[in-house]
């Protein structure tokens, strides 16, 4: 379930990015699109920044030729699968839809800590970074 762009801060810092309830894979999880290009030059300060949250760090893979990777910073759920009744999973469906919540608010309150992220990106990709 990917969550309206506009659920998500516009800060031109940003590059684009998605907030989505993955149902069956049992984890909500907000990607930042190309910045797992650099995931190596992140993990330190994100890790710093995540302590005590309970998310996770995770670069994604595109197999596409010449593909960038996204960071995700991810949120466990209970699983929620399209094989058995929607009543029988309620309690499911509404945690994943809180740490959807939860996630959609750290972001919200981090705008220093994404500026300081998308310096680092910027330096990372700049001729002499």
């Amino acid at each position: 379930m990917i969550f309206a762009p506009d659920t998500l801060p516009k800060w031109s810092h940003l590059p684009q990015m998605r907030l989505v309830h993955q149902l069956r894979e049992a984890n909500v999880n907000l990607c930042f699109y190309g910045w797992g290009d650099h995931f190596a030059d992140l993990v330190t300060p994100l890790s710093v920044a995540l302590k005590g949250t309970g998310f996770k760090i995770m670069p994604t893979v595109n197999k596409r030729k010449g593909g960038r990777s996204g960071l995700m910073i991810v949120s466990m759920t209970p699983a929620v699968s399209n094989q058995k009744p929607l009543l029988d999973q309620e309690v499911a469906v509404i945690e994943g839809l809180r740490q959807a919540e939860v996630l959609r608010a750290w972001i919200t309150d981090n705008r220093l800590l994404t500026e300081t992220l998308a310096a680092v990106v910027s330096k990372a990709q700049s001729p002499s970074g």
